[in-house]
């Protein structure tokens, strides 16, 4: 297999916008969540600030000369010097004559609620740095007049602080400078709106971080996900022939997970078993969707197709790991070819969790397992004309061995017998990366099909399932694509849009998959599992 860095992956402008645009509701959503955060918090907590302001003219000359007769470089030195007045006025001696105004006007306890105080010789003061962090200079469009603005929560300490600066300013500044003039332009005003916070700035800012967090997860998600999407993809990725590509559909009243969009939802009468359900499900003649069942003809086709070119017509199904569908496409599968004039046996090789008796509702009392053991005759244990042109040959009871068995001589005359009696044989197997029954004896065989699933089976999962088929010198026939959404194609959940699809069944296939029962030892919980998940 060539050498592949699946866990890279390279984002375009073009795929960052698809991705975007297929959950565009859900990061919508989010950043309407965003917004009205924002928006109330900001109601709510913030508390209102307000903004007074006076205005400073700077003159490089103390007479009183109409502004008509100041000549340009008169005004340019006056500019000059407005920096000059700006920065001396940010000393901490005019912040603390400020302050001490303050605290001459207003009592401690109303102060404290706008600025710090501090201990100094035994006596509490206004911090210079509260008061200074509330007073902004700046020069009116680089002009010669300096604008202050104070803020604070109180409009009218925030108006007087302003007021303090046009008395304190004049003299501080003709005292240091020695030169020019500094005149206030009217008188500060108490401001009756708030100047902050902004709701609406807030919530708009609220808004573009929920639409950012909620890209971004996306994003991200897409990057780290490495589970297959599609028949493209996994042709891509693995260089094997895509057998086939088999849509998710379901049935009211079938309560479990969907992790993927239902492609169809058949509406039942009346409630079902579970048996009932499968035996419906398995039905491809009535009730099953025409997308489904062209999928499963599709895959019939390319079978046959791949098949003529081998010497043998056996061929093996697995999966990677459980939770796959693998027994559930192989039955629905065998069906399909069972309908037409071809004779086909479906032989259930799983011999540690047996399903396709249950599909058929059919008796397991013998099966593969007595036949191997030589405590039956194939014609006692196979069920003819189960569907169509269809016979199943069940696994039997659950042996002690069951490697032991797949792996023994009688398995391979089994196989050398039974293919001159049927123009297909199709043997249901364990999943190869939980237990190696499958691979004992498939290079008895045509070679393997892989079953895996959309947005559930990692490219590990399948590396490692195709490492060990090599290593047995298997022949891949090819893979098969399981529960393709109805946005599949290419980009799997994204449709056209993109490659990410939910990632709900990496943790579950292995999980399951590492508690597979060997034996009679495996859970009544590992059995249902196994049975709700179509093994």
């Amino acid at each position: 297999m060539e050498e592949r860095n699946l866990t890279e992956e390279t984002l375009d402008l073009k795929e960052i916008l698809d991705i975007i645009l297929v959950k565009k509701w859900v990061i919508l959503c989010v950043a309407v969540i965003g917004f009205v955060l924002a928006f109330g918090f900001t109601k709510i907590f913030i508390p209102y600030q307000f903004t007074s302001s006076v205005s400073l003219y700077v003159k490089n000359t103390t007479n009183k000369t109409a502004i008509d007769t100041v000549n340009q470089s008169e005004l340019t030195a006056a500019q000059q010097l407005a920096e000059t007045c700006i920065a001396i006025l940010q000393e901490d001696v005019v912040v603390d004559d400020i302050g001490s105004k303050l605290m001459e006007n207003y009592s401690q306890e109303e102060l404290e609620l706008y600025f710090g105080f501090e201990e100094i010789g035994g006596v509490s003061t206004i911090s210079t740095a509260s008061v200074a962090n509330k007073i902004a200079y700046s020069t009116v469009n680089e002009t010669e007049l300096i604008r202050a603005d104070a803020t604070c929560g109180d409009p009218v300490i925030a108006a007087d602080m302003c007021n303090y600066i046009a008395e304190i300013a004049p003299e501080v500044l003709i005292r240091v400078v020695g030169a020019g003039a500094v005149e206030a332009v009217g008188t500060a005003k108490v401001p009756t709106n708030p100047s902050a916070p902004s709701a609406r700035k807030n919530a708009l800012i609220g808004f573009i971080i929920g639409f950012i967090l909620a890209s971004g997860f996306y994003i991200v998600k897409f990057l780290f996900d490495n589970t297959i999407k599609s028949g493209d993809d996994a042709v891509e990725k693995f260089n094997k022939p895509l057998i086939g590509e088999i849509p998710f559909y379901e049935f009211a009243g079938q309560q479990k997970k969907k992790p993927n969009k239902v492609l169809v939802k058949l509406k039942l009468q009346k409630p079902m078993t579970e048996s009932k359900v499968r035996q419906t499900m398995l039905d491809l003649g009535k009730d099953i969707p025409f997308a489904v069942r062209e999928a499963y003809n599709t895959m019939r086709n390319n079978m046959m197709f791949a098949l003529s070119t081998e010497k043998s017509n056996v061929f093996v199904v697995s999966s990677p790991s459980p939770g796959e569908g693998k027994s559930t496409t192989t039955a629905n599968f065998c069906i399909t070819i069972g309908e037409t004039e071809a004779k086909v046996l479906l032989v259930d090789a799983d011999l540690r969790k047996p399903v396709q008796h249950k599909m058929f509702d059919l008796s397991n009392k013998d099966g593969l397992s007595t036949l191997l053991a030589n405590k039956t005759t194939f014609d006692r244990a196979v069920h003819r004309r189960v569907s169509g042109n269809l016979d199943v040959l069940t696994a039997g009871p659950i042996p002690p061995n069951p490697s032991q068995m797949l792996s023994s001589e009688n398995m391979v005359k089994f196989i050398n017998d039974i293919k001159d009696k049927y123009d297909y044989v199709v043997i249901d197997t364990s999943p190869i990366n939980v237990v190696s029954d499958a691979l004992v004896f498939t290079k008895q065989t045509a070679g393997l099909i892989l079953v895996t699933r959309q947005d559930i089976t990692v490219y590990e999962q399948v590396e490692r399932a195709i490492s060990s088929a090599e290593m047995f010198d298997v022949n891949i026939l090819g893979i098969v694509v399981n529960s393709v959404s109805a946005s599949g194609g290419k980009y799997g959940h994204y449709g056209k849009y993109g490659k990410y699809g939910y990632k709900y069944g990496y943790k579950y296939g292995y999980k399951y998959g590492y508690s597979y029962g060997y034996g009679d030892n495996y859970s009544r919980t590992e059995k249902k599992s196994g049975e709700k998940n179509g093994q």
